[in-house]
């Protein structure tokens, strides 16, 4: 069962390729009427291509306007509710967690002292 399965997607991918090269060289059909269906499709094939690439850029035009808008609005409320710069409260933020992780090692050895310390007490 596996065979007819493995042929029947050699097949396939043989009639995708086959179908894509002739959509790709209309001019490999001989019969003009064929050839002239064939073409048909691929202008339609190109223009659906076209409208579909169009209907992206709008849509991820119109996206990043949102966004755009969204992050503006974020910024005013952030104003409004803090007095302050958006951008001062992240640099402040990041400083004050720069400033910690710098104190954490320093804030570590002294526990490690001071429990070295009670273990000498204890054994005194």
């Amino acid at each position: 069962m596996t065979k007819i399965k493995r042929w029947l997607v050699r097949l396939g991918l043989v009639g995708f390729a086959g179908g894509t090269v002739i959509l790709a060289r209309p001019a490999l059909v001989r019969d003009t009427a064929k050839r002239e269906q064939v073409e048909q499709v691929r202008e339609q094939v190109l223009r659906a291509n076209t409208q579909a690439q169009e209907k992206a850029l709008q849509i991820l035009g119109e996206s990043t306007t949102t966004t755009k808008e969204v992050i503006e609005r974020v910024r005013e409320v952030t104003r409004e509710v803090t007095n302050r710069d958006p951008q001062e409260i992240i640099s402040q933020t990041v400083t004050n967690i720069t400033q910690e992780v710098k104190n954490l090692p320093q804030e570590q050895v002294k526990r490690v002292k001071q429990e070295v310390c009670r273990q000498i007490l204890k054994e005194e």
